[in-house]
């Protein structure tokens, strides 16, 4: 993923262009909107470093701990039109 943003950057004039008449958008912003393509792909390269595989307990906030789907739990808002 390092090697597609030093790609990205070293390649940034034609792939502007490229995108610029693939999508229709003026040159310029084609031009802006690359850099921030290259910074998402060293982003997301430097979390396989930091990723330890741990779970942590998420708080239910007053869900009760009891089976059952959303669906089971909510009513049918158009009852009515049912027993009609």
């Amino acid at each position: 993923m390092w090697r597609i943003a030093d790609l990205i950057d070293e390649n940034a004039e034609e792939l502007a262009q490229l995108d610029s008449l693939n999508t229709g958008m003026p040159l310029m912003q084609a031009q802006l909107g690359l850099p921030n393509c290259a910074e998402f792909f060293r982003y997301y390269a430097g979390w396989c470093s930091k990723i330890s595989g741990d779970a942590y307990e998420v708080k239910t906030a007053g869900m009760p701990r009891t089976p059952g789907s959303t669906c089971t739990r909510i009513p049918a808002r158009n009852r009515i039109a049912l027993w009609a």
